[in-house]
């Protein structure tokens, strides 16, 4: 497996201007925040690292974390590296960076898919979590009218899975710290 090196993302990141470009170009107007709110982020858990293979960009991922649990809210790796192995690589390195704690993944569930080509895609996308260590949950919920099902990694013998009680407390806290400033769309 590639090797990466990961990168902590900040204002002055030579390569942010690459870094926006494909977040805006991996995901949708309406699962985007303002940048800004990881780049100032007041509290001090939000992160965004990238993703190197020596000189070549490949991708990057932000998180948020409470105590042991980090989310991962956005995970983008170049479209023209896709399929390289990049993607594995970087989820080995985020779980190098994060240590034991448990690295939460939330995806599109595939039991609710539409139709059978949607299914695939998604059933897909579970397989390259968990050859890559993670487990699926018995969380699952609606955003945006999108049912999800959260994957999870890491964790001791007592922590290795995630509760729908632990999913939502971290989310609570999450609105209590960012109020109304995490929901702001980047416009972009």
């Amino acid at each position: 497996m590639k090797q990466l090196t990961v990168k902590k993302v900040n204002r002055q990141t030579e390569n942010l201007p690459e870094i926006l470009r494909l977040y805006r170009a991996a995901f949708p107007l309406i699962e985007r925040v303002n940048f800004d709110t990881y780049l100032d982020d007041p509290v001090g858990n939000l992160d965004i690292l990238s993703f190197w293979d020596d000189q070549l960009f490949c991708g990057f991922a932000a998180f948020l974390t409470y105590d042991d649990l980090t989310q991962i809210l956005y995970f983008a790796i170049e479209e023209d590296l896709r399929g390289q192995g990049y993607g594995s690589a970087a989820l080995a390195a985020m779980r190098a960076y994060y240590g034991t704690g448990r690295i939460m993944a939330d995806l599109e569930d595939p039991l609710c898919a539409p139709n059978d080509e949607t299914r695939d895609e998604r059933n897909h996308r579970v397989g390259f979590y968990q050859r890559a260590g993670y487990r699926l949950t018995d969380v699952r919920f609606e955003w945006e009218g999108e049912n999800y099902v959260m994957m999870i990694s890491g964790g001791n013998e007592t922590q290795a899975t995630l509760s729908m009680e632990e999913y939502e407390s971290f989310w609570q806290r999450a609105e209590q710290d960012r109020g109304t400033g995490y929901e702001k769309m980047d416009k972009e």
